[in-house]
């Protein structure tokens, strides 16, 4: 399976919790989801594959985690920033 889509950081702050550069994107969240139902062969082959720019701030961490489920070939771009300020009525 190849799957086709973005991948980027994403900054999040609600009431109870913030983050800053967490690993987000369409590309990342279905390969790592399909990881679990198309598990690697008894041979070690992946069966997951992903395609998405990433830039070159794109950290080394992040790539050994996501090689750990799928197969993940990046191409040199602009890693996408997300900001995201989620505001709750008071309670």
């Amino acid at each position: 399976m190849v799957i086709v889509g973005s991948m980027g950081y994403d900054d999040i702050e609600t009431p109870v919790a913030t983050g800053s550069d967490i690993l987000g994107g369409s590309a990342v969240h279905a390969g790592v989801s399909a990881s679990f139902h198309l598990p690697r062969t008894p041979e070690g082959i992946c069966r997951v594959g992903m395609v998405a720019p990433v830039g070159t701030d794109f950290s080394d961490s992040h790539q050994r985690k996501l090689d750990q489920v799928r197969h993940f070939d990046g191409q040199e771009d602009t890693l996408v920033q997300w900001t995201m300020l989620r505001q709750f009525p008071p309670r």
